[in-house]
C-alpha cells in the first residue's frame, strides 16, 4: 500500500500546489533581488512606535520597492496574457496593466484589535505607502487606500508582514498608483497565535477594519494624507474576507469607512451552501490535480477551526486518522506544500483517491453526521450553524460590489452546472462549472431578488477550461485567476463604477 501512495503522490507533484494556499506569478523572481532597509540612522528615524495611537502600536519600514520593479513585473503580467489571451463573455480580450507612476515603501506594522471574541488582541499586516521613484517618501495617497484580504494558507509565517508571494501580487497590480495598500495578517498569523478562523469573513472582518484604522495613523503619524476613497479586496479566503470586510464597514455607520467599491476575487460567500456541497459531491477528474491537491487541505483547515469555534474535537467532524494529522498543522511552521503532502498521504488509505479513473473523493475525509448535516442544510448541527453565519449572500450593499473568479473553478466554486456559458466561452468548447452550486452565483441571484441590478452588484467570471484533444484539460486553475481577476479589480477601483465593466449574463 506504501508503494502504490508514492505512485500516485508522484503523478500528482507536489510542485503543483500554487493555489488558494500561495498566489504566484509571472512576478516570482523579479521581488527576489530586493534586500531588506538597512539598518542606519536614516531609516530608524522612520521607524515609527506610535503608543499614543488607539490602533497603531509600532511600524517600521523594512523595504523599498522602486517603480522600475513594479514596472517590470506588470510587463511580465502583460507578456503572459499577451501570449495566451483571456477572451470576456463579449469576445474581447482582457487588455494588461498600464505603467505605474511610483514606487512603494513596505512597512511591517502591529496593531491593536479584538479577537473571535470581542476580547482584545494584537495582530500584524504589512502596509504599502507610495513612495517616489527615487526613493524618497511622498506627500500623501490621494487615491485612499485599498484593503487587501490574503488567501488561505497553512504556513503561520506566509502572511502579509513576512512579505510572501502574494503581497507582491497585490503590489505589481495596485501598487504605484498613489493609493495605501493595507494587508492584514489575520488571527493566528504574523504576531498572533490564537487560531485561526478560517474561511470565516464574519469573524474575520475586524482584522481587516482595524488595520485600515491603524494606517491611517500611521500616514499621519508621517504627516501624509490619505484620499477618502476606501476599497476593499481579497482572493480566495479572502474574497470571502473581503466581502464581510465591505459589509462590516457599511454596518458601523460611520462615514469614514464606508467602502467606495468592492471586488471580492473567487471568495467562499456562501459557506453552508454552496461551499459545503462541494466537499461532498462528485468531483472533477484526477486531471484537475489542483483540486485533487489543496481540497484536504481546506477541509482540514474547515474542521480544525469549526471545531474550536463549537466546543468539540476535530475528530468530530473529519475522520480520526485524518484528523490525527491536523494537529498544529493548521497554521503551523511548515510550509503549504508540506502540509498539503501530509493530508494526502493520511486521505489516501481513507479512500479519497487511488489509481483508478474514478474522481477524488472528499466526502470520505468527513464524519457521516456532518456529511448529513450538509446534504441537508441542517443548521442545528453546530458546524452548519457556524457556516451559515458566516454566509454573505443576501446583505444590502450601498456602493458597487463586483464578483471575479474562475468559472469553472473546482477549488472555490464561482457559478453552477446550470449557468449557461455566453456564447464566445462556447466557441472555444469551455466547459461547465463542476459542482451544483456557486458561491459567486448564488449571490448575484439572492441580490437580483432584493432588486439590485448589474451597477450595484456585478459578475465576472473567466473561461478557466477548455476541451483538448483528449478530454478535459486545464487552462485556468484557481491560483491562476488571480491574475485576470485583479486586473479587473484594479480596473474597477479606478472607475468607481461598473458602467464600463465587463460581466456575465445573469443565470437565466
Amino acid at each position: 500500500m506504501k508503494s502504490l501512495h508514492l505512485v500516485v503522490l508522484g503523478c500528482l507533484g507536489f510542485a503543483s500546489l500554487a493555489s488558494a494556499t500561495d498566489i504566484s506569478g509571472p512576478w516570482n523572481g523579479v521581488y527576489a533581488g530586493l534586500k531588506p532597509v538597512a539598518k542606519d540612522a536614516s531609516v530608524s528615524s522612520q521607524a515609527i512606535t506610535a503608543s499614543t495611537s488607539r490602533y497603531l502600536r509600532s511600524a517600521k519600514l523594512v523595504q523599498r520597492v522602486p517603480k522600475e520593479t513594479i514596472l517590470l513585473a506588470r510587463v511580465l503580467v502583460d507578456l503572459q496574457i499577451s501570449l495566451k489571451p483571456i477572451k470576456l463573455p463579449d469576445g474581447e480580450i482582457l487588455e494588461g496593466l498600464g505603467e505605474p507612476t511610483q514606487g512603494m515603501d513596505l512597512y511591517s506594522l502591529t496593531y491593536n484589535s479584538t479577537d473571535v471574541t470581542g476580547r482584545p488582541t494584537i495582530l500584524s499586516g504589512l502596509a504599502a505607502l507610495p513612495a517616489a521613484a527615487d526613493g524618497t517618501s511622498v506627500g500623501d495617497a490621494s487615491g485612499g487606500i485599498i484593503a487587501y484580504m490574503h488567501a488561505t494558507t497553512a504556513q503561520r509565517s506566509n502572511a502579509p508582514s513576512d512579505r510572501e508571494m502574494e503581497v507582491y501580487g497585490a503590489v505589481t497590480v495596485f501598487g504605484g498608483e498613489n493609493y495605501v495598500i493595507a494587508m492584514p495578517d489575520y488571527l493566528g498569523y504574523g504576531v498572533n497565535r490564537q487560531p485561526h478562523p478560517y474561511a470565516l469573513g464574519k469573524l474575520n472582518a475586524m482584522a481587516g477594519q482595524d488595520m485600515i484604522l491603524a494606517v491611517r495613523e500611521l500616514m499621519a503619524a508621517h504627516g501624509r494624507s490619505v484620499g477618502a476613497d476606501l476599497f476593499v479586496t481579497g482572493y480566495s479566503e479572502g474574497g470571502g474576507n473581503a466581502l464581510w470586510l465591505a459589509r462590516a464597514l457599511q454596518e458601523t455607520g460611520d462615514p469614514s469607512l464606508q467602502p467606495t467599491a468592492t471586488a471580492p476575487m473567487s471568495g467562499p460567500y456562501d459557506m453552508s451552501s454552496a461551499t459545503a456541497k462541494s466537499f461532498v459531491a462528485k468531483q472533477p477528474p484526477l486531471t484537475i490535480t489542483q483540486n485533487v491537491m489543496a481540497k484536504p487541505l481546506l477541509m482540514a483547515f474547515a474542521g480544525v477551526s469549526t471545531a474550536q469555534l463549537t466546543f468539540q474535537p476535530t475528530s468530530g467532524l473529519l475522520k480520526p486518522a485524518f484528523a490525527a494529522q491536523t494537529r498544529g498543522l493548521l497554521p503551523g511552521a511548515q510550509s503549504d506544500s508540506t502540509v498539503a503532502a501530509r493530508l494526502l498521504t493520511s486521505a489516501m488509505p481513507l479512500g479519497y483517491v487511488t489509481l483508478s479513473a474514478d474522481p477524488p473523493h472528499p466526502e470520505k475525509l468527513l464524519q457521516p453526521e456532518l456529511i448529513a448535516a450538509i446534504r441537508t442544510g441542517d443548521t442545528s448541527f453546530p458546524a452548519l450553524a457556524l457556516w451559515a453565519e458566516n454566509d454573505n449572500t443576501d446583505w444590502r450593499p450601498k456602493t458597487p460590489v463586483y464578483l471575479l473568479g474562475v468559472i469553472q473553478d473546482p477549488l472555490v466554486t464561482f457559478a453552477g452546472s446550470d449557468y449557461a456559458l455566453p456564447k464566445p466561452y462556447l466557441d472555444e468548447k469551455g466547459l461547465p462549472a463542476p459542482f451544483a452550486q456557486g458561491n459567486a452565483q448564488n449571490t448575484i441571484e439572492l441580490m437580483r431578488a432584493k432588486k439590485f441590478g448589474r451597477l450595484r452588484v456585478g459578475w465576472m467570471g473567466f473561461n478557466g477550461m477548455v476541451s483538448g484533444n483528449v478530454g478535459p484539460q486545464e487552462s485556468m486553475t484557481h491560483g491562476d485567476g488571480f491574475i485576470p481577476c485583479a486586473i479587473l479589480a484594479a480596473k474597477f477601483f479606478k472607475a468607481k463604477s461598473l458602467a464600463d465593466m465587463p460581466y456575465l449574463p445573469d443565470p437565466k
